[in-house]
C-alpha cells in the first residue's frame, strides 16, 4: 500500500473509533437519565463528565444531553487532574 492509502486508512479507524466512543458516551449519558435522582460527577477542575466510570469530555457529549444534565451534576476531580496535582505537588496521592 502507499503512504497515502496507509495515513487515510489509519485516519479512518481513528474517525470509526471516536464515533464508537461517543456512540458509547451518548448511552452511558441516556442510563444516567434514565433515573431520575441520579447526580453526574463533573470534575472541577477539567469539566469531564463521569459516565460508566469513564471520564468523558464535555464536547464529546451532544449539547441536549449536556442540558439535561446540567442540574444534575455534582462536582468531583477526575484521574487525570488528580494525577496532574500530585505531579505538580497541590495534593497528595490517593491510596
Amino acid at each position: 500500500m502507499t503512504p497515502s492509502v496507509v495515513t487515510r486508512s489509519h485516519q479512518a479507524r481513528r474517525d470509526s473509533e471516536r464515533t464508537i466512543a461517543r456512540s458509547q458516551h451518548l448511552l452511558a449519558a441516556r442510563r444516567a437519565l434514565a433515573d431520575p435522582v441520579t447526580m453526574v460527577l463533573r470534575c472541577a477542575w477539567c469539566g469531564r463528565l463521569s459516565l460508566d466510570d469513564d471520564w468523558v469530555p464535555e464536547d464529546e457529549i451532544p449539547s441536549f444531553v449536556g442540558h439535561l444534565l446540567d442540574g444534575r451534576t455534582t462536582h468531583g476531580i477526575c484521574r487525570r487532574c488528580t494525577r496532574k496535582l500530585v505531579r505538580d505537588g497541590v495534593s497528595k496521592p490517593i491510596d
